[in-house]
């Protein structure tokens, strides 16, 4: 008998297309397997492609048709779910770390390798990194803001003084 899984729908994201609940799903809830044709390394290796999935050291899921929908689930550095590997038949289940609303995307963090090799921390699109560079990139702005502030502050007063000198050094009329 198939499990049942949470209902998910794909549709466009922040950075893409995306897995979305199209329900609520409570925590620790396994949301969906992720599937494909299972191939050795090797052959992965040849083939390349973004749909990868390392089960083992020797085996790996290829997501590469459409109609695997695991593979639609982004990246993210604060994810709401996990990979989860069966050891028992070699497969790899999506759980939630914690209750995910419906509507909110899913996602899972792809590994510090992925991360670092593949992405760059620096070009992450998940949600957590860019706000985090948002926010940085904000005080730094504000930073130049007040520093222009400042600067201008003392221009304006040294003008200030200049046109204070010059009505005084002005006849008056007696």
């Amino acid at each position: 008998m198939p499990k049942k899984y949470p209902k998910v729908k794909v549709k466009k994201s922040d950075t893409g297309l995306g897995l979305f609940a199209a329900e609520d799903i409570k925590k620790n809830k396994i949301i969906i397997e992720y599937t494909g044709e299972r191939i050795s390394m090797k052959e992965a290796n040849k083939r390349g492609g973004r749909y990868l999935f390392g089960v083992t050291k020797k085996i790996v899921i290829d997501a590469k048709d459409r109609k695997h929908t695991a593979r639609y689930i982004n990246h993210a550095c604060k994810p709401n779910a996990e990979a989860e590997h069966d050891t028992t038949e070699d497969r790899i289940f999506i759980r939630s770390l914690r209750k995910i609303k419906e509507g909110e995307e899913i996602t899972y963090d792809y590994g510090k390798e992925y991360l670092e090799d593949l992405i760059g921390k620096k070009n992450c699109l998940c949600r957590h990194c860019v706000e985090k560079r948002e926010k940085k990139e904000k005080k730094v702005n504000r930073r130049k803001l007040n520093a222009e502030k400042t600067k201008g502050t003392e221009s304006g007063a040294e003008k200030t003084e200049a046109v204070v000198n010059d009505v005084t050094a002005l006849p008056t009329d007696q």
